[in-house]
């Protein structure tokens, strides 16, 4: 932290910053892909038909239709994988089938057509956007295993004798577009688990894809829960200032024209809505290596002409100086040492053959060069962590 400037201590709360919801905090997810959708038909080859019943007396005449539990059965080079499912099955005229399978809170629904000549076709609808997480990733990785992994797709049927017929051979084949989208959701919901895992509050898929907050805090609790420490850039932030303090300002921002300081905030909770949940991360200390005054003079002392009590207080506005970000230590997750933000300063200086001493005074001086850097506000933030975690050791 800048030792030019005197530096504030101070207790404060979360609701005094107003920050810019940024998708890049904790380089993690940039979009949510929509949580109900449908994929493109896939095209197979069946292995083998279920085995069209006899039909009985009191069948006969009857559409010939079963349904019944059953058991899908990925058995793959990565291991095997079953999903629990209801199914039903029905027997077409031209001597092929249709069988679909779906879960019990209607994650997942496969709805296959098997023709007579053993060709088919797979329709899959996925219903995730608030659904149970578990239930959401239990499905969602149990069809991973039917697109990324060699092996076979198979069915138990829970009748009595039971059943087991094999389906089709695996991958199956769907577009690219599909299959990455797929994989972005299920990389999101191995996020969301994680968060469960550690703070103990179920985030479930989003419904509303397009909750850029929701978003940006889901990055800023997983980089939090990771590493202890994550950086923002703030618009503008309040302190509330004393009588005594406040005279202080009145008469430096007359001698100088304006006021500087660096800030140490102590913040006794730290709580984020994730989506359609909020998530408690527990108390924090926050450092701002430099912020300028925005409350004007006038507004100062019309204020301490109106005020008696010395115990009053004014809250005043500052905003960061030269896009300083502000960084977020959380006391209860584990700390970014110094050792760790090093290692990615280094990484930094070799993709960019810069030394971070010169790309700060760039930086500063607002260099082209530096300020067009893809990496250039986390490379900033980084140096300037390094700097206040040298001063916490």
């Amino acid at each position: 932290m800048s030792t030019a400037l005197k530096q504030q201590e101070m207790h404060s709360s979360q609701e005094d910053f107003v920050t810019a919801w940024l998708e890049e905090n904790g380089n993690g997810s940039h979009s949510v892909p929509q949580g109900v959708f449908e994929t493109t038909s896939a095209q197979f080859s069946s292995a083998q038909l279920y085995t069209r019943p006899e039909p009985t007396q009191a069948a006969k005449g009857a559409t010939d239709r079963r349904s019944l539990p059953a058991t899908l059965i990925a058995t793959t080079d990565t291991g095997t994988f079953a999903l629990s499912m209801h199914n039903d099955v029905e027997f077409l005229e031209d001597g092929g089938m249709r069988t679909r399978f779906s879960d019990a809170s209607g994650t997942l629904e496969l709805d296959f057509h098997i023709a007579s000549n053993s060709l088919g076709t797979l329709n899959t609808k996925f219903r995730l956007a608030g659904q149970p997480l578990l239930q959401a990733l239990r499905t969602t990785e149990f069809f991973d295993a039917l697109v990324s992994s060699s092996g076979t797709l198979s069915v138990e049927l829970s009748t009595t004798p039971s059943y087991h017929f094999d389906i089709t051979n695996l991958p199956l084949s769907i577009p690219e577009p599909e299959l990455l989208a797929h994989r972005d959701r299920l990389r999101l919901l191995l996020v969301l688990k994680e968060i469960w895992d550690e703070t103990g509050v179920e985030v479930r898929y989003p419904v509303d894809t397009e909750d850029k907050e929701g978003l940006s805090n889901l990055n800023l609790v997983l980089q939090a829960i990771r590493s202890g420490w994550v950086t923002q850039w703030v618009t503008v932030f309040n302190t509330a200032m004393p009588v005594a303090e406040l005279h202080n300002l009145s008469a430096e921002l007359k001698q100088e024209g304006e006021v500087l300081r660096a800030f140490v905030f102590d913040i006794s909770s730290e709580t984020y809505r994730v989506f359609a949940s909020w998530v408690s991360l527990g108390p924090s200390r926050r450092y701002l290596a430099s912020a300028r005054l925005t409350t004007d003079l006038e507004e100062i002392e019309d204020w301490l002409t109106k005020t008696t009590d010395e115990r009053s207080v004014l809250n005043v506005q500052w905003e960061p100086l030269d896009d300083r970000p502000l960084h977020i230590f959380f006391d209860q997750w584990p700390k970014s040492s110094l050792t760790t933000v090093e290692q990615d300063l280094r990484h930094l200086e070799a993709i960019y053959e810069t030394d971070s001493d010169t790309f700060k005074r760039a930086w500063n001086k607002r260099d082209a060069w530096a300020r067009s850097l893809s990496d250039g506000k986390l490379w900033y933030s980084l140096i300037e962590a390094r700097e206040e975690l040298a001063q916490e050791a």
